[in-house]
């Protein structure tokens, strides 16, 4: 049973209106967002809002036992008087372990997304006690398990230190307690404060990770909760494996674990490969900069135990000399009491294994009915489970389907229901730091959050995306997976990322989808040049498909149920949606009048959208630049090159005619609407006809498209005049 914190949009707070004491009348919240199908198996609704001048975080009520509607979520009556939680705010570190780190300015948007609460959390939060700026926080010292002597300040709800502890030891909830000592320490820095958080991790983590397949998921993410079960398996990895171990462990924020498990290596060694010295030079590296000089005297007592004669030793005794002076230089912290809190740590369970596994992806999973099982033939079977609203089995029905046949006309009907599924549109992470852990994440259930997936395959690192590459590789064929490869082929995607081209090349050779292969032909040439990287890759390794692709036909008796799917799905289309389209549609109509915008920005922000943000800090006159840098925040249209006006797109940039690899985005996104111009940004026209047929499949998806920019003055587009540079709807 989970509760879950929301925020509700300054305009939707003081459409009511609220002051501290007084209670908001609400018994829900008219969102459906994913992240709260957790509340189906119980908890509460803790509302919460963001309040000027100063971003005091206000807590403006509770609904209990929540239940979903069509609308959204409603349970009992809120009857919470309205309290200033604002000291609270480094406390709560909530299901993800990654607490409230909101810059400056930016609190609100930072709350967009529903947060999954901890039991400690919780009881914080039911407990809380109005601070006000002339108010000083008094300590709260529950008996149970408060520490004794800890220094001034230490122990305030709004500071990183103890109380967030003891209410998850209170709570029993292990996660938390985990998560909470170690903020405490990387606040402090207090050695104690670091056994604390090793024996609560030897006390809860599990059993160790041996699996390389497992740990290299795991650690992916970044989470701090299953860092123990990871340091505890990297004796039982294939040593061949241990230097990209070491890569992963050093991309976990500073944690003193780490340094713990470094002590017990030096003496009983994974590897003593010259060839694996990788993994010392990078773990080595790892607790410097973590600079817990706990490890000091293990170091010490190891060099004067050097023995060894290989040429490994003699490396590692001199990286840990070098790592001895530079834990020595590091500052003395202050103490910490902790005697109670580890007497209390030794009653925590171990982390439920779903938690290790990732808490949201797990709940979600348990609260999503399985599709029944349908006898017939497939297509048959993907039309029962359509009308019944189940989209991901209607997709993995035609998906099976159409990897016995790869006819063309099932991939178009897989590509277009994917834009009906839920997160279609919703971004993954806020931040490109952050989306790697989200994508990880979101894999575990790729039927249901495929268009998250592809959309932001190719965003953050190269190391990231060759990541995300094998990932996606260990899946059935299908050809979304197909449609976007060819999508980042005709991008502009760098020529010098070889590995990603040779896995794009071999997985869209692997997949064959015969609709890429027109468009790619085109694209590089028939792969005649013989200079770039992803020319020469895609000869050898796609070019034999290309250019002998075969036929796919559908099978016979298969065409009327096609007819009847694609129907149906565009009848879907229609209404799904439906209240967005709406908005948008008003915003299109009168695009000068902010009105239409902010109306809709007050409804994304109540379905958690970030672009609800973006918006209104847009019609603010403020800085959209991180707001506009969201991964995936404008749904399909962030596939591709857009140009903005007041937080929303107007303009598409196209770098190519191959219009038939982005219909499916352009058709399903109701921010299509906005779109009034097209630049032609190096399109060629070696082939008019080609050129004219694609513009007029773009123009016909994009029906408000009122100018076209082309700088090479030799284009004519049927209903369009030219001006100069330019092409004017006649």
């Amino acid at each position: 049973m989970s509760s879950v914190m929301v925020i509700v949009s300054k305009a939707v707070f003081e459409k009511q209106g609220g002051a501290v004491g007084g209670v908001y009348a609400t018994d829900g919240y008219a969102s459906l967002h994913k992240s709260l199908d957790v509340l189906a198996d119980g908890g509460s609704i803790f509302l919460v809002t963001v309040r000027p001048p100063d971003e005091a975080l206000w807590l403006v009520g509770i609904v209990d036992a929540p239940k979903r509607g069509a609308a959204g979520w409603k349970g009992t009556p809120n009857t919470t008087p309205i309290r200033d939680i604002s000291a609270l705010r480094s406390a709560l570190v909530f299901a993800s372990g990654s607490g409230i780190t909101a810059k400056p300015g930016a609190l609100g948007m930072s709350l967009q997304t529903p947060r999954i609460l901890t039991a400690a959390d919780e009881a914080l939060l039911r407990g809380a006690k109005r601070v006000t700026a002339k108010a000083k926080p008094k300590r709260a010292t529950p008996a149970a398990v408060a520490p004794s002597g800890a220094s001034a300040g230490s122990t305030t709800p709004g500071a990183a230190g103890p109380m967030a502890v003891i209410a998850a030891l209170q709570a029993k909830d292990s996660a938390a307690a985990l998560v909470a000592t170690l903020a405490w320490w990387r606040a402090s820095r207090a050695p104690e404060v670091a056994d604390l958080l090793d024996a609560i991790s030897e006390k809860v983590s599990g059993a160790p990770e041996g699996s390389q397949a497992n740990w290299a998921k795991l650690a992916r993410t970044a989470d701090p909760v299953v860092l123990g079960r990871l340091l505890a398996g990297v004796p039982e990895l294939p040593t061949s494996f241990l230097p990209a171990g070491a890569e992963m462990l050093a991309a976990f924020a500073p944690d003193p674990r780490i340094s713990t498990a470094l002590a017990r290596w030096i003496f009983a060694p994974p590897t003593t490969s010259s060839s694996t010295h990788a993994f010392w030079t990078k773990m080595l590296d790892t607790v410097a900069k973590t600079g817990d000089a706990r490890p000091i005297g293990a170091f010490e007592k190891r060099l004067r135990k050097a023995d060894g004669t290989s040429q490994f030793w003699p490396k590692l005794f001199a990286g840990l000399a070098k790592l001895l002076k530079k834990l020595a230089a590091v500052p003395a912290a202050a103490s910490a009491p902790t005697a109670k809190l580890l007497a209390a740590a030794q009653k925590l369970p171990p982390i439920d294994e779903r938690r290790a596994l990732g808490i949201v992806a797990a709940r979600v999973a348990a609260t999503t009915p399985a599709a029944p099982k349908l006898d017939g033939p497939l297509l048959d079977q993907a039309a029962q489970h359509l009308a019944a609203g189940r989209v991901e089995a209607a997709i993995d029905a035609m998906a099976t389907h159409w990897r016995e046949h790869r006819a063309p006309e099932v991939a178009d009907l897989i590509d277009r229901a994917n834009c009906l599924l839920p997160a279609w549109n919703v971004p993954l992470a806020r931040t490109e730091k952050e989306l790697q852990a989200a994508w990880e994440a979101a894999f575990r259930q790729p039927s249901a959050t495929m268009p998250q997936l592809l959309g932001n395959l190719d965003r953050g690192t190269v190391k990231e995306m060759e990541l995300r590459l094998v990932d996606l590789a260990n899946l059935p064929d299908d050809p979304r997976i197909a449609t976007r490869f060819a999508q980042l082929a005709t991008s502009t995607l760098s020529p010098e990322r070889a590995q990603v081209w040779k896995s794009i090349w071999t997985l869209l050779a692997r997949h064959r989808d015969i609709r890429s292969v027109a468009p790619l032909l085109k694209e590089f040439r028939n792969f005649t040049s013989k200079y770039w990287y992803h020319h020469q890759h895609g000869r050898r390794l796609y070019g034999p498909f290309a250019f002998a692709p075969g036929e796919f036909p559908l099978p016979a008796g298969d065409a009327p149920r096609v007819a009847a799917l694609a129907n149906a799905i565009a009848t879907a289309e229609r209404s799904a949606r439906a209240k967005e389209r709406e908005l948008v549609a008003a915003i299109a109509a009168d695009p000068g009048d902010d009105a239409p915008r902010a109306v809709y920005a007050d409804w994304l922000l109540e379905q958690g959208h970030p672009r609800g943000e973006l918006i209104n800090t847009a019609l603010a006159g403020g800085d959209i630049t991180e707001l506009a840098s969201i991964p995936w925040i404008f749904g399909g249209l962030s596939a591709l090159a857009y140009t903005l006006e007041r937080g929303l797109p107007v303009q598409l940039s196209i770098v190519n005619t191959r219009q038939e690899l982005v219909a499916s985005l352009l058709r399903a996104e109701p921010l299509s609407a906005l779109i009034r111009s097209i630049e032609l940004d190096g399109v060629t026209l070696a082939d008019d006809t080609t050129t004219s047929q694609a513009l007029a499949s773009y123009l016909e998806l994009l029906p408000n498209v009122r100018e076209l920019v082309d700088a090479s003055q030799e284009l004519e587009v049927a209903g369009f005049r030219r001006s100069g540079t330019r092409l004017v709807r006649a």
